[in-house]
């Protein structure tokens, strides 16, 4: 800032120092500073000189911005040698003043500070209707950034420093390369230097076919296409008319029990005595009682009718993470298991109640005897911050579409605070396991394993004692028409589970943090925010004033046109996610049409085989322990990022190069020997080598089961032709011909990718 200078006579003349310097009583030395430009951009440099008026040198030189010594990170700071650097953000404020202080005085100069220039690397592309949205990556970007798009000049959305989004009509692009440019907001409005766009799409043929469509959906909505289940969804279409039509039945075929029987789900261990599943012989086949829980969760999702609500609830399973490598008591663990597949078409308040109270997450994250802290303490908070950051609302505040809010410096905005955690915390302390009697008795041990009635009920729900319970009052997150934000003192432990539970049900980060989440495990590692949008749009309301309606959202999901665009056309660009481990090793064993010579094994509550066994296995050898996940973090983080970070691939996080080849060695096995000992499963290629004479129908088959008709023209051309080259007289010529081509396609990154 400027400083107003005064004239004073008192017998002598004083002098008037110049507005950049200060006058010095009695001298006529002052100080004067100068810098190199007059604007800088952020994070550029400029030189600020000092010096003394009558040419002495200065003395004890000091530098500040706006009054700080070296300046700070929002306005930026000053080296000794007056080197200025502009922050990386501009402050709402954009002027700011640097002084000099010397012993002969000080002086100052004002600079304006500049949004950068932005720099453009890469542009990328997908069709979203009429529209085209663009992915524009470089540096330098700032939030309220504008498009100039051949000429006209369009909004964009600002993900982060290296990328914008945004929309432009596909006609504009129709034309063949446009020229293209971005430039930052004021202070400083500058355009980045041009780039050329041309649209390009890759050559991939049309899918064709109802069947193709019905197989598309089901790699979504089920643990893998099975013939039987495409040929169900084709009558449907028949039936009804279209294929819109016969999927939307389906959906609701699978969500009703009366229709579509639940798998079931027995455990084992607190039978008198706690028996593991045993074979004729006696032997026994599970390790322990968890090892048990996993091949059953493995047969039946490779055998089970209710495929869309096991899918449902594999993803709640990894959004909501119990690990069984801590919970190892099966009783526990499917309970909390059970709750995912009974409300995996309910409300997502319900979830959220039922796995809070369960003894499973109370004994994984903390809360089962969670007791108040004393007098200053803090309340274990592990639950607490895991129940937000990771199960319901997120870190950041979102937009209604799933984008991120950002403040005036174009930063994230957290949704919650340390102390928003501890506040949690204190809510939710109180609570313990159940006794067998249905009685609570504090500290009650998770691992009693006893079946009398001082025994832990680990199937039964937490049980507070108010004695152990934070009665003082809290404050929960505070929204606009938040609901349950100042809790009184004296509240039940009950009363603040269900104040807790409003508050953040109602939050609108909720929404979109969900829907995106389980639209990853769906359909697409990278969906647009218009469909995140619509998708929160329905869990906020499902056309019937209900809020958190699974059924509704799932649907929502599934058939949401940017879901369904793939089904004859072309999949959009970046539109799908590679197969994690257990997605890969039960479709390939469901389209296959899999020959089952497994052993049973029995126990006082249910069946088992080896071939779940066998199927634990080999996604365990993939780095996917089902049921098992390392950390309440999951296998893999859902903002895991490929290509140079402009994209989410959650699920590569597990493709290494050592599990890249365990998935090709796990297609030869399954071809070619079967798995497991014995031959516990193995694939029925009859079908395939009856045509296997023929090179061209064998891939043309193999790409309709297989691959929708998504196989590209060079990967068949290459099949047919590595075929064509082997004998084909004999019925093992034939044999070897089909399993060959059939190797060769689902150990393809083309296969593994569900577009």
């Amino acid at each position: 800032m400027r400083k107003r200078c005064k004239l004073a006579a008192l017998g002598a003349l004083l002098l008037l120092a110049g507005c950049a310097g200060k006058v010095e009583l009695g001298s006529k030395t002052t100080v004067q500073v100068s810098a190199s430009t007059a604007t800088v951009r952020a994070e550029d440099s400029a030189q600020v000189t000092a010096a003394a008026s009558d040419g002495t040198p200065l003395t004890g030189l000091r530098w500040a911005v706006n009054g700080v010594p070296g300046g700070s990170a929002t306005f930026g700071t000053i080296d000794t040698a007056g080197k200025y650097t502009a922050p990386a953000s501009i402050p709402a404020d954009n002027r700011i003043s640097i002084t000099a202080t010397a012993d002969q005085g000080s002086g100052s100069v004002e600079l304006a500070l500049w949004n950068p220039v932005p720099v453009i690397a890469s542009v990328s592309s997908r069709d979203v209707g009429s529209s085209l949205e663009l992915a524009i990556r470089g540096d330098r970007f700032v939030s309220g950034a504008r498009l100039n798009f051949g000429g006209t000049l369009y909004p964009t959305a600002f993900a982060s420093r290296n990328e914008v989004r945004a929309t432009v009509p596909a006609a504009a692009a129709a034309a063949g390369s446009v020229e293209m440019a971005v430039a930052n907001p004021e202070p400083g409005a500058a355009f980045s230097e041009s780039t050329l766009f041309t649209l390009t799409r890759p050559s991939r043929p049309s899918r064709g076919g109802t069947s193709n469509a019905a197989a598309r959906f089901l790699t979504q909505a089920s643990f893998g296409p099975t013939a039987a289940e495409v040929a169900a969804i084709n009558t449907l279409r028949t039936n009804l008319g279209t294929m819109q039509q016969a999927l939307s039945q389906y959906i609701d075929n699978q969500m009703n029990p009366a229709v579509t029987t639940p798998s079931t789900w027995n455990d084992w261990t607190t039978i008198n005595p706690a028996t593991l599943p045993t074979n004729t012989g006696g032997q026994q086949l599970c390790t322990n009682f968890m090892n048990c829980a996993q091949i059953l969760w493995m047969q039946n999702a490779l055998q089970g009718p209710d495929q869309l609500r096991q899918r449902t609830a594999f993803a709640l399973s990894q959004i909501w993470v119990v690990s069984g490598n801590t919970v190892q008591l099966s009783d526990s663990y499917l309970t909390y298991y059970k709750i995912l597949n009974d409300r995996a078409f309910g409300n997502y308040k319900d979830i959220m109640r039922e796995i809070t109270l369960s003894s499973a997450m109370g004994y994984f994250l903390d809360m089962g005897n969670s007791a108040k802290a004393a007098d200053g303490g803090i309340a274990n908070e592990n639950y607490a911050r895991e129940f937000l950051q990771l199960f319901t609302v997120g870190l950041y505040k979102l937009n209604a579409d799933g984008t991120f809010q950002l403040d005036g410096n174009g930063q994230r905005i957290p949704t919650y605070t340390e102390e928003d955690v501890q506040q949690f915390a204190r809510a939710l302390t109180g609570w313990t396991y159940a006794r067998n009697n249905g009685t609570a008795n504090w500290n009650q041990g998770f691992t009693n394993t006893s079946i009398g009635t001082t025994g832990t009920n680990r199937r039964a729900p937490m049980l507070p004692v108010e004695s152990f319970h934070d009665t003082s009052a809290k404050t929960l997150l505070d929204y606009a028409g938040a609901p349950s934000v100042n809790l009184p003192g004296g509240n039940t432990a009950q009363q603040d589970l269900d104040a807790v539970l409003d508050n953040v049900f109602n939050h609108p980060n909720l929404p979109p943090f969900v829907s995106q989440l389980l639209i990853q495990h769906f359909t697409t590692s990278n969906p647009s925010p218009a469909y995140v949008g619509r998708v929160a749009d329905v869990f906020r309301n499902n056309g019937q004033g209900v809020r958190g309606d699974m059924a509704a959202v799932v649907k929502a999901i599934l058939l949401d046109p940017e879901a369904r665009a793939g089904d004859i056309s072309p999949a959009q660009d970046h539109h799908g996610y590679l197969k994690e481990p257990v997605l890969y090793v039960l479709g390939i064993a469901r389209s296959l049409g899999y020959n089952n010579t497994a052993t049973t094994y029995t126990g006082p509550t249910g069946t088992v085989t080896n071939l779940g066994l066998n199927l634990v296995n080999q996604a365990r050898s993939m780095s996917q322990n089902v049921l098992l996940a390392p950390s309440v973090f999951n296998y893999y983080s859902p903002t895991f990022a490929i290509q140079n970070g402009t994209l989410y691939g959650p699920e590569f996080q597990l493709q290494t190069t050592a599990n890249a080849t365990t998935r090709a060695n796990f297609a030869d096995s399954v071809i070619r020997n079967g798995v497991g000992s014995g031959l516990d499963f193995s694939a029925s290629i009859t079908a395939l080598a009856n045509v296997a004479a023929n090179a061209q129908q064998l891939v043309d088959q193999i790409d309709q089961q297989f691959m929708y008709g998504q196989m590209s023209a060079s990967m068949k051309q290459t099949i047919v032709s590595r075929v064509s080259a082997l004998p084909s007289t004999t019925t093992t010529d034939r044999n070897f011909r089909a399993k060959t081509a059939l190797y060769l396609t689902i150990s393809s990154s083309q296969y593994q990718v569900v577009r």
